[in-house]
């Protein structure tokens, strides 16, 4: 069941004035105007508001549960209410903690297949500093057209723009040349990867962009041909 949230936070006091606004229909618009307000800005739900936000909350009784936790957009740090119902701070930012998740969907033309092993892809702009993107899922299909792509090589997904680089986001066999160079419409999926067995340097991986790139040539042809790729990604923050 989905819950349409009334009113704002701002109007949220004048709710809790009414005698007769129930505390469990009370609790039920708090919570969906939190969730709410993540949801939409980013994709996925989590407890998301601001340290203005939250005093308009805390200032009328009864209080959210003890346990109950959030993201405090105005300090960047993790706060729950302990069973005193004090406001508490997890940390700020601690390493491998999970800042965001999101979905990217595109089509890439036939000019860029052919282009991308000379000119990776961008499909993720690069975050912030002292942040990584991790690939959870990658999903590329081939949308044929008349005449199929030719040559090329591995398709894959790497840290940074370097053309047909080493700095692997996805497995760098894991999608062969065979499947872009195919003759009819097609799917196929690979989970993300850092690198090798070794590992990718922090300084490599870090406020890096992600692309798409391909080994061994440059694809031909693929007259009418194009991809639309399918990319699911968290961000996490990294030392």
């Amino acid at each position: 069941m989905t819950y349409t949230p009334q009113g704002t936070y701002t109007e949220l006091p004048q709710y809790r004035k009414s005698e007769d606004y129930a505390q469990q229909e009370y609790y039920q618009e708090l919570l969906c105007l939190v969730l709410t307000t993540w949801f939409n800005a980013n994709g996925f739900y989590q407890a998301n508001i601001t340290a203005a936000q939250l005093a308009a909350i805390l200032a009328f009784a009864p209080q959210p549960p003890p346990g109950t936790h959030w993201f405090n957009t105005t300090l960047d740090v993790m706060q729950y209410l302990d069973n005193a119902g004090n406001v508490e701070t997890v940390s700020a930012y601690p390493a491998t903690t999970v800042i965001s998740t999101g979905f990217a969907s595109d089509t890439i033309t036939n000019t860029d297949v052919n282009g991308m092993y000379a000119t990776p892809i961008e499909l993720i702009v690069a975050p912030s500093a002292n942040q990584a993107i991790i690939v959870n899922n990658f999903v590329l299909e081939l949308i044929y057209g008349s005449a199929p792509f030719a040559g090329g090589g591995n398709v894959y997904l790497q840290y940074g723009n370097t053309a047909h680089g080493t700095d692997f986001a996805t497995p760098g066999t894991n999608i062969p040349a065979a499947f872009i160079t195919g003759g009819a419409n097609a799917l196929i999926q690979t989970p993300g990867t850092i690198n090798t067995t070794t590992g990718l340097a922090t300084s490599v991986a870090g406020a890096a962009s992600i692309t798409l790139t391909n080994d061994t040539g440059a694809f031909t042809t693929g007259t009418g041909c194009s991809l639309r790729y399918y990319l699911w990604y968290s961000i996490i923050a990294i030392t």
